[in-house]
This record gives C-alpha cells, structure tokens and sequence, in this order.
C-alpha cells in the first residue's frame, strides 16, 4: 500500500495548507496591528481635545499673572522713582538748612557783618558780636529779653 504518488500530494498539500495558514496569519496580525494604531491615534486625539480647553484656561490664567506681575513691577518702580525724588528732595532741604544755619552761628543777629562771639544769657544763643552786644537788650534769635552777656572763645 505503499503509494509514491500519494505521499507527495500530501506533502504538497500540507506545504500549501502551511503557507495559506502563514499568509492568514500575516494578514489577521497586520489587520490587528492597523487597527490598534488606529484606535491608539483616536485615543490620543479624544485626550488633547479633553484636556485642550483646561490646558488653554491654565495657559491664559498663567498670562494674566505674568501680566499682573509686570503692572506690579511697573508700579513698583515708579513708587522707587519717586522715592527717589523725594530723598534728593529732603536731602536738598537738609543741605540748604544746615547751610542756613552755619550762616546763622556765624554772622552776628545785630549787624549780620561780623563773627558771633557772645551768648545770651538765659536762652543761651550764641547770636552776637561784641561790637552790637551792648546795644541789644533782648536775643536776636528769640527775642528773649537779655539778663547778661557772656564772652565765647571760639
């Protein structure tokens, strides 16, 4: 019963059987490969348009703090601007007052031409030269009236 004939048929059709069998496989499994990409490429679309307008809200709340942050820079600096101006200010004020005041030791409260030299007795200014001292009969800075005259070396 041996049939040589036979065996190669079989062969022949299990070697066709096989290759059909690999072919079907190919195509289910690039069949299944083209579906998940697919299905992959939907998901990923459905979560950028879910989270697209949270994503945008964060976006524009964020530039809102950046804008507010730069009108508080900007406020900011015109309040140092100003300060600014106002230390030079005071600081003008300070330099002209002592300037004022330097004048006021120096120069006598009776002829405003001579050195200051004595001082009055009971407020104690120093506003007086000898020369005008016996002239005055009260201070020429407080109008305090004069008890007596003292001599200062200066």
């Amino acid at each position: 019963m041996d049939n040589p004939g036979g065996s190669e048929i079989l062969t022949t059709l299990l070697q066709n059987q096989t290759m059909e069998l690999d072919l079907f496989i190919n195509s289910q499994s690039e069949r299944l490969r083209t579906a998940l990409e697919e299905q992959s490429r939907r998901q990923t679309a459905l979560l950028l348009r879910t989270h697209q307008s949270r994503i945008q809200f964060l976006i524009a709340q964020k530039d809102e703090e950046v804008a507010a942050a730069a009108r508080r820079g900007a406020e900011l600096r015109e309040c140092l601007d100003r300060t600014e101006m106002e230390k030079e200010r005071w600081r003008r004020v300070a330099q002209e007052n002592e300037a004022r005041i330097g004048r006021l030791r120096m120069s006598c409260g009776g002829c405003n031409r001579r050195r200051c030299c004595v001082v009055m007795v009971p407020c104690r200014h120093l506003c007086s030269c000898r020369e005008c001292e016996p002239q005055l009969e009260s201070c020429p800075v407080c109008k305090t009236v004069k008890k007596a005259a003292i001599d200062a070396f200066l």
